[in-house]
């Protein structure tokens, strides 16, 4: 549709801009080309490009790209409107995502790389500092950038959160009927350890290879990249998510390009393991955003059917979704700000909407849900399906007393809830359930 159109042309604007980069630093059109095709088809762009509330990262990456290019033009020529330009760029970036807070270390790790391959530079050293002041006056101007500064120990979750993004970095592939076996087994740890595990090999194994000096520079400026792009999605307290692997992607790229052919002699070889890659993240690319646009029509007709429903409520009024669309083949649907979609489309920034349970299910059927109203705020609700659905819990803020019931996975199958609503409550209480891939009305209540 027309609103994915500027996400559309800055995805295809950043993969040029990859084809640039890589082309000065291969000087190949070659692997210029293997590195942006790569790019361009990895499946964390699909996430990037398919949601339009995610512009701000590949703007981000945009602007970013353009800083590191428009230095590195500075550095060769010396010329101050390449210089200026640059910490435009930088501005811009900022401006676009929190994430470019990133933006001078990686000005600085560019200008060491370049030192080491061409010594007569036309820096000056307070040219470098006006990244970092520019950067000082952003977080002055914006304290609340959402990075987690004081979280700098290393523990658990920061190396389980790293490994998370490493293996989907490094393998882009997915194969669904292992994807199943191992979210039904909760052997996901396993899988994120395992891929972090490999990945690191991988990155030993090829920095130990001893070739031409400035190829080894080459690696270690292209892994600096992604760890220092890796640093600040680390850091922050949100849950790991493809979109944060868009600017290390750009590091990943270039480096497995080289990487291919040291590791492949025949050139030949090594061009058809990076074609077939790339072909066999295209698939995982598409059926992704196949799964994307359903959940996307899953959570569009659930508005519609409660809209339909439900045409009218008053601002004393308050709405309980006893069940949501959550994830759909372990991707979610409806995810984050439920109540503000729904505020929207009753028109009422202030209207109490509590969501009180989730379902995951897969898009082969839609689940089979049983609901059972005991008294007018008593709610059994029975899953009854394959071991792929089943029933997660929300945080309910005291609104909610649940009784559980497991099923040999560990999973909920039958949920039990007496609703709570607050003591300020005076209008009437609408109990939203999900059945065919619609809201319906349950039922309602007055205290």
């Amino acid at each position: 549709m027309w609103f994915h159109l500027p996400n559309i042309i800055f995805h295809c604007a950043n993969v040029a801009l990859v084809y640039f980069i890589a082309l000065f630093l291969f000087k190949s059109f070659w692997s210029a080309g293997l590195s942006a095709v790569f790019f361009g088809l990895h499946p964390i762009t699909s996430e990037v490009v398919s949601f339009t509330a995610i512009f701000g990262d590949i703007i981000c990456f945009f602007f970013i790209s353009i800083t590191v290019i428009l230095f590195a033009k500075y550095c060769f020529t010396g010329h101050n409107r390449f210089f200026l330009g640059s910490l435009f760029s930088l501005l811009a970036a900022l401006l676009s995502k929190e994430v470019a807070v990133i933006g001078p270390f990686l000005v600085i790790l560019t200008w060491i790389y370049m030192r080491r391959i061409k010594p007569d530079l036309k820096v000056k050293y307070p040219a470098l500092l006006c990244y970092f002041i520019l950067l000082a006056l952003y977080l002055f101007m914006r304290p609340h950038t959402g990075l987690d500064w004081r979280a700098l120990l290393p523990t658990f979750q920061k190396f389980t959160k790293s490994a998370y993004y490493i293996r989907d970095l490094v393998l882009p592939l997915e194969l669904p009927w292992l994807k199943t076996f191992v979210y039904q087994r909760a052997l996901l740890s396993v899988v994120i350890w395992s891929g972090g595990l490999w990945s690191i090999l991988f990155i030993i194994s090829s920095l130990k290879l001893k070739r031409l000096k400035e190829r080894n520079y080459l690696f270690i400026y292209l892994l600096a990249w992604v760890g220092l792009t890796l640093i600040i999605p680390i850091l922050t307290p949100f849950s790991p998510a493809r979109r944060h692997l868009y600017i290390p992607l750009l590091g990943y790229s270039l480096f497995l390009i080289p990487a291919a052919f040291l590791f492949i002699k025949r050139k030949a070889l090594a061009v058809t393991f990076i074609l077939s890659l790339s072909l066999l993240s295209a698939t995982t690319t598409w059926s992704r955003n196949i799964l994307y646009k359903y959940s996307g029509e899953v959570v569009e007709r659930c508005l519609a059917s409660l809209k339909q429903a439900l045409p009218h409520v008053s601002p004393d009024d308050i709405i309980f979704l006893v069940t949501i669309p959550g994830r759909i083949d372990n991707t979610y649907a409806f995810h984050g700000a439920v109540e503000e979609k729904i505020r929207y489309i009753y028109n009422d920034r202030n209207l109490r909407v509590y969501p009180l349970s989730s379902i995951t299910f897969t898009r082969r059927r839609s689940p089979q849900i049983s609901y059972e109203i005991l008294d007018k705020a008593k709610i059994v609700l029975n899953l009854k399906t394959s071991p792929d659905e089943y029933i997660t819990l929300p945080e309910t803020r005291g609104l909610c007393d649940y009784q559980i019931e497991n099923d040999h996975y560990g999973h909920i199958r039958k949920l039990t809830m007496e609703l709570t609503p607050p003591e300020s409550f005076k209008g009437s209480a609408h109990l939203i359930g999900f059945k065919d891939n619609n809201f319906f009305v349950m039922g309602k209540f007055r205290q």
